[in-house]
């Protein structure tokens, strides 16, 4: 992969790890403090990005957009899929989500973004959400649920090719 193609996949992960909220726009200026200070002649975008610390984050999300320019979108999503993953795990063992919010930060994570993936991962979100609909109307038992839903995350946070149908 060229150092061009790197920072476009790199611009493309950082925006949607700022639109899902696992990034901040300090995390992003940071990441653009970085490259500039590596490359000998990095894009111009990326002094853009580097100074939009006080921009709003639709601002800097329209940078990472035009700094990722048309790269493939496949490997990003799917690294971005895989740290909301890790991140919806964590905070539902450590008892920071329920499972609940868990399900609705994943159907959010795609009907509210424009996160791209695979429709059988697209299709496990909604079920998850749907399904955790049912526990809370008594339909359906939350134990088997929650364990389910956990075995989903582990696979998508684990899985080196997390893009793939069902993780």
């Amino acid at each position: 992969m060229g150092q061009n193609n790197k920072i476009q996949n790199d611009a493309e992960s950082r925006r949607l790890e700022l639109l899902l909220g696992l990034a901040t726009k300090a995390d992003v200026v940071a990441w653009a403090d970085d490259v500039i200070m590596h490359l000998e002649s990095p894009p111009c975008l990326i002094y853009d990005v580097s100074l939009a610390g006080c921009k709003t984050n639709k601002d800097l999300l329209s940078l990472l957009g035009a700094l990722a320019g048309d790269v493939d979108k496949a490997e990003p999503h799917a690294a971005a899929f895989r740290r909301l993953s890790q991140f919806l795990l964590h905070n539902l063992e450590v008892g920071a989500l329920s499972a609940d919010q868990v399900a609705a930060k994943l159907h959010h994570a795609y009907y509210r973004t424009d996160l791209c993936l695979p429709e059988g991962i697209v299709l496990e979100c909604d079920r998850f959400e749907d399904e955790f609909d049912c526990v809370r109307q008594g339909i359906l038992e939350r134990e088997p649920m929650e364990e389910e839903l956990k075995r989903f995350l582990v696979a998508c946070s684990s899985r080196e090719a997390s893009g793939q149908s069902g993780c």
